[in-house]
């Protein structure tokens, strides 16, 4: 049996993986990225809903302790008003935070439109893979 040699090592066929395990491997590292920007996502969504609803009360209950139907408005104490004035405030806060949150939301939702386009490999099912797990049902 004759064997080539190069610098004294003989040649190997060379080889590469399977398409399969490729695809699977591709899979494996995207989906931590792909995982993060959808908990991202829904983490960002809870909280807006949430801050969303606080909001909503907050605003009822300070339209109705600014009400001036009596006239009450120009004799109300320093107290109420400060109370008053540090509510608006807060209210304005919130209010930044979900215009905050809105913008976090889409530009995550923008990253998963990358990952989909430059990452097609995951939008597609593969063969299962032990170390994947639970993550599987995500793609």
């Amino acid at each position: 049996m004759i064997v080539a040699r190069i610098g004294g090592w003989p040649l190997r066929r060379f080889k590469t993986r399977s398409a399969d395990r490729d695809t699977q491997t591709d899979v494996e590292r995207i989906a931590p990225m792909r995982l993060a920007i959808q908990a991202a996502v829904e983490s960002a969504r809870f909280e807006r809903e949430g801050l969303q609803q606080r909001l909503g009360g907050a605003q009822l209950r300070l339209c109705w302790a600014m009400d001036n139907e009596d006239g009450s408005y120009f004799e109300r104490e320093q107290k109420a008003e400060e109370e008053l004035s540090a509510l608006e405030d807060q209210l304005l806060v919130a209010e930044r935070r979900c215009r905050e949150l809105d913008r976090h939301i889409a530009a995550l939702k923008e990253l998963e439109a990358f990952f989909k386009e430059h990452f097609p490999i995951g939008n597609q099912p593969a063969a299962p893979s032990a170390r994947l797990g639970r993550l599987r049902r995500f793609f």
